[in-house]
């Protein structure tokens, strides 16, 4: 019990003194950590605690690796086996919306780093493409980003009592279901029911990428009849 730590969550001074007297539990008014994450007591609050350090840290490190003689190789490695791992992990964990500026911004400090403050002389798309499309594999951060995001749709369709969370954005969304309710085209769609940040932040990238990435057809195969106004 002493090494929890609790946050209060709509909760009083007298039930906060209540749970002090019987637990002897750390609490936090501000965030606690979970596996590396912050979570904040102000939802709105998670981007700026987990990704605002981490996106500073990771340039400061690109900084300091600078000074080291590094082959150009090497130097593509090095984001490859330390950068994107620390961003991925944070990618999957975290299902919120993360600033493009602030991607670009990391992915203009990786480039300079990878051709040490001189001029490209390979461009980034190319570096971006598999070795054997004749790139280097570079990581693009935003595919990155939004491929991990996607993976949390795939989860909507895991059979029942698989994945607790995803039994609890059901929840959250009910009498709607995920699974179903993106199949509808825009038009055919009831209104949201939630505004849980990760159902908003995954409903949105897939409306921005389903048809431009080409993951589905409108009207899709997969499309519900219940609840559906075409039927």
């Amino acid at each position: 019990m002493d090494k929890s730590e609790a946050i209060p969550i709509h909760m009083g001074e007298g039930d906060m003194s209540f749970l002090r007297s019987y637990f002897p539990v750390a609490v936090s008014l501000t965030s606690i950590k979970y596996l590396g994450i912050h979570l904040s007591i102000d939802p709105g609050l998670m981007y700026d605690v987990n990704y605002a350090p981490l996106l500073s840290r990771i340039k400061r490190d690109l900084e300091n690796w600078d000074k080291y003689a590094i082959s150009w190789m090497g130097r593509i490695y090095c984001v490859k086996m330390t950068v994107l791992p620390r961003l991925l992990y944070f990618f999957q964990a975290l299902p919120i919306a993360i600033s493009p500026e602030d991607l670009h911004r990391l992915q203009r400090a990786i480039d300079k780093f990878i051709w040490r403050g001189k001029r490209h002389r390979i461009s980034r798309a190319t570096l971006y493409r598999p070795k054997d499309a004749g790139g280097l594999g570079l990581p693009c951060l935003l595919s990155y980003y939004y491929a991990a995001q996607l993976a949390q749709i795939v989860g909507w369709h895991t059979p029942p009592g698989r994945h607790r969370w995803v039994e609890l954005e059901r929840a959250l969304m009910f009498p709607d279901d995920p699974s179903l309710w993106i199949w509808l085209s825009k038009t055919h769609r009831t209104l949201l029911r939630t505004a849980c940040p990760a159902i908003v932040n995954s409903i949105r990238i897939w409306d921005k990428l389903a048809a431009k990435c080409d993951l589905s057809s409108f009207p899709s195969p997969l499309s519900p009849i219940i609840r559906n106004k075409a039927f």
